[in-house]
């Protein structure tokens, strides 16, 4: 009885039977007792009663945030890759107010300009401010990625909830169609894809979608398989609920950590995905300071003025790993067996 003081219960009242009215035992504040509260029974129904009910719930929700805060900094790779992924979205906030220079303001008698105390980071072949594009572009390379990764979510989640759920012939159609996607490379087939569109961020965006949404059906397909097996979605079953609610109730949400943890980990996988394209002059267009349209124009410079491709480079190096650390660290948190 000791351990359950703080949880809100109740049960039917001894005078009465089942048809009394119902009580719950609640910390209730009173003279007697140690710090002022001793275990009180009162109706359910009673005011005092909801708040204990409140604060209990307020209570755990503080306790499961300390234990994930807990789980997150015990850990220095993932703290560090929390501190890049915050400092890069500060950055993308922040660009207009903190880079030094226009990013795109031509400036012919400074190019190719080595680092120094008026460009941090040199100067490109038409004397733009490195430092200045490379804060512009944690904007746009942040923009691609969240957009990409959200889109592939919301198209491979619902998909691998109806093959899994459903099964049967629906399962074996959508994974054969999955299965085709994943014949190719995800980097080709969202180039071939891009350069049918047309290029473009918007396009490069759908791109990423179309050829990313099998690995996410997929992960979720398998995840909804061994979630149908609990006695829990039975039991809802059993008691006559349909699908569509077992689905969204039930299911999905307990399918949803490792999406979760997949997502944060292929932000870092769609930036680099989005740089290449840029690189191969699939993405945005001349002059957005997008990092792998950068690195595209610093290639021909590279043995010489390193800098104007270098670091570009080192950003994106920089934006992948703090999304690799931070998602390793998310999968402590839904993953008791990946904890050390």
């Amino acid at each position: 009885m000791s351990d359950r003081r703080d949880e809100p219960q109740h049960e039917p009242a001894a005078s009465g039977g089942l048809d009394g009215p119902l009580v719950g035992s609640v910390l209730a504040a009173t003279p007697g007792g140690p710090a002022g509260t001793s275990l009180t029974t009162i109706a359910e129904d009673s005011p005092t009663y909801a708040a204990a009910r409140k604060r209990y719930a307020r209570e755990r929700r503080m306790k499961r945030l300390k234990f994930s805060w807990y789980l997150l900094r015990r850990n220095p790779l993932t703290i560090t890759g929390l501190i890049i992924v915050l400092g890069l979205v500060l950055v993308a906030l922040l660009a207009p107010l903190i880079a030094p220079h226009d990013p795109v303001k031509l400036d012919m008698l400074n190019s190719l300009q080595p680092p120094s105390s008026k460009h941090w980071l040199g100067t490109d072949e038409v004397g733009r401010d490195i430092l200045s594009r490379i804060i512009h572009g944690a904007g746009i390379s942040l923009r691609v990625g969240i957009l990409a990764v959200l889109s592939i979510t919301v198209l491979g989640v619902p998909i691998g909830l109806v093959a899994g759920t459903f099964g049967g012939w629906v399962d074996t159609l959508i994974m054969r169609v999955a299965d085709i996607f994943l014949a190719f490379p995800q980097l080709v087939l969202a180039l071939a894809i891009a350069t049918a569109l047309g290029g473009g961020m918007q396009n490069v965006i759908i791109a990423l979608a179309i050829a990313g949404w099998p690995w996410y059906a997929r992960l979720v397909r398998g995840l909804v398989l061994s979630v149908r097996q609990e006695a829990f979605i039975e039991a809802a079953r059993v008691s006559g609920s349909s699908w569509r609610r077992v689905m969204l109730r039930h299911v999905m949400p307990n399918s949803m950590g490792p999406v979760i943890v997949q997502a944060s980990m292929d932000m870092g996988y769609t930036i680099l995905l989005a740089a290449s394209l840029g690189f191969l002059g699939i993405g945005v267009k001349v002059p957005t300071p997008e990092w792998g349209l950068m690195i595209n124009a610093g290639r021909p410079y590279f043995m010489d003025q390193w800098w104007v491709a270098g670091f570009p480079g080192i950003a994106i190096l920089v934006s992948v790993l703090g999304f690799n650390m931070l998602g390793d660290g998310l999968r402590d948190l839904v993953d008791p067996r990946s904890r050390g």
